[in-house]
């Protein structure tokens, strides 16, 4: 056997590893409980696969939490009020119905069941976009080089221990980010096709469309596949670009305008319309969280994914594609910053800064020009940003930390350095929590009475359909986005004063 053949095969098992290794992992990993970002896309796969429709108020516990007044933040009405959709898009429930088996109709089903499903089609995203980042990197680095970028990827905390969990928006940006990048490294390599060119900047596109929180680097990937494109000067390149962008954007704006009569992705403008709103514009309040999201103990990078850092410092001093992306990095974490949020919510380590953490290891490991320093730096960081994710993997449960600290209540818990998340994650559960659920445990019968049907144990298929079911299905309309009283957002304070408040509970701690 040739040499050649040898190293092509040792790059081909390299690259399933780079796919198995965290596809394994991330379905080994205990069954937490999720917050309700998930719930959208964990019943909307189920309700698309049965009634080929994006309609949640098909989930019985949905549709009369509604018609109560009382709308989860993770759903919306529709503008003709006939249905109930998703705040984050359509985007994690396709993904979780094309990449699952269907349930048969009639069907008796859980919660968990429901979970582990969807928690599936989570690990097969995630394994997908760490293949697509080995590729990406392999480019221009040695295989071996490339499986460790992608496995410091996929292995940290915004890779199998969170992306992986559960099919969060960001699961699904995640593979067309890396497709994008891969795109971007085969098609700036001399005598390639500039298809792949095209490829890239609709790829970028439609990241930026599935998860517009990642808008910065989206953009920075599509400007760097259309600066690339146009210096070949081959017109097919263009205008293929041209129509994937077009198809690409016509699905999005096509799906917004059916549900909230608008091109735009305004979900999430329509929950928050009347509280707090979505950004906060102090300066202080922005600087301090951007100084959260790299070294506050419980959100920083530094702490979470330290290869983000090393990343930025690497790239801002080797080429220019690689000082274009870190400063895009830096720009998306000021977005970040300046998000009502910014902690992430209920989540292990700062899940906004999740992308960036992938962007990063494509950034050091297959863009920047690596020196001794460099090398031991990026090992000593891959290392300690695995081990970090790895915990989170198999030992975060948000009732240890989260939800008993009220982190989104109390953001300012994110600054306590005695009272750390990664400490309290791998000590066992205190003694009394009762388990989580955000919607009925069940069971349900899948398919039946609209998608899901709450029926006692026993025969659930013979209990007839519920008058209420019926009408709902008929002429009943749901309230309209107005009717619908605010929730009571916490009390807003500023991020100093937050600042100020955990100095203060990790001093008195401290003295005890």
């Amino acid at each position: 056997m040739t040499r050649a053949a040898t190293g092509l095969r040792a790059t081909i098992g390299l690259a399933f590893l780079s796919f198995a290794l965290p596809f394994g992992l991330a379905l080994t990993a205990p069954l937490r409980p999720q917050g309700g970002d998930t719930v959208p896309a964990k019943v909307g796969m189920h309700v698309l696969q049965c009634e080929r429709s994006f309609d949640l108020a098909g989930a019985g516990w949905l549709r009369d939490q509604v018609l109560a007044g009382k709308r989860p933040y993770y759903a919306v009405v529709t503008a003709d009020r006939s249905r109930l959709v998703s705040t984050w898009g359509p985007g994690p429930a396709v993904w979780g119905a094309l990449t699952s088996l269907p349930l048969d109709s009639g069907s008796v089903v859980d919660d968990a069941t429901l979970a582990r499903r969807a928690r599936r089609s989570a690990a097969l995203a995630v394994a997908l976009a760490s293949l697509f980042l080995f590729l990406a990197i392999a480019q221009r680095a040695p295989p071996l080089i490339a499986l460790a970028g992608a496995a410091t990827a996929a292995l940290s905390f915004g890779g199998a221990g969170l992306l992986g969990q559960a099919l969060w928006q960001q699961t699904v940006a995640c593979v067309a980010f890396t497709a994008s990048w891969l795109a971007l490294a085969r098609g700036t390599k001399e005598s390639t096709s500039v298809l792949w060119l095209a490829a890239g900047a609709a790829l970028s596109l439609s990241a930026g469309l599935l998860r517009p929180a990642d808008g910065i680097l989206a953009i920075a990937g599509f400007a760097l596949c259309g600066r690339a494109l146009l210096r070949r000067r081959q017109p097919v390149g263009v205008a293929a670009a041209v129509a994937l962008g077009a198809i690409v954007c016509g699905m999005f704006v096509v799906w917004n305008l059916r549900q909230f009569g608008t091109p735009w992705p305004v979900g999430q403008s329509i929950t928050h319309a009347g509280s707090e709103g979505l950004f906060h514009s102090d300066l202080g309040d922005l600087g301090l969280a951007f100084a959260a999201l790299f070294v506050s103990p419980n959100r920083g990078l530094l702490v979470f994914a330290p290869i983000v850092i090393v990343a930025v410092v690497a790239g801002a001093r080797s080429t220019n594609r690689a000082k274009f992306l870190s400063a895009a990095l830096l720009v998306q974490l000021v977005v970040y910053a300046a998000f009502y949020k910014w902690w992430g919510g209920v989540a292990f380590g700062p899940r906004l800064a999740a992308i960036p953490t992938w962007a990063s290891c494509f950034v050091l490991f297959g863009l920047v020009a690596p020196t001794a320093v460099s090398r031991r730096l990026a090992a000593l960081a891959a290392i300690l940003t695995i081990a970090v994710g790895l915990i989170g993997l198999y030992r975060y449960d948000p009732r240890k930390w989260d939800l008993r600290v009220n982190v989104d209540e109390r953001p300012a818990a994110v600054w306590s350095i005695t009272d750390s998340v990664v400490a309290a994650s791998l000590r066992p559960l205190p003694e009394g929590w009762p388990g989580i659920v955000d919607s009925p445990q069940g069971p349900f019968a899948y398919c039946v009475d609209r998608t899901f049907s709450q029926r006692p144990t026993g025969n659930l298929s013979a209990t007839p359909p519920s008058e209420e079911s019926s009408q709902f299905a008929g002429t009943l309309k749901l309230p309209r986005e107005s009717e619908i009283p605010p929730k009571s957002s916490p009390k807003k304070t500023s991020v100093a004063s937050d600042v100020a408040l955990a100095v203060t509970v990790t001093g008195s701690k401290s003295n005890r």
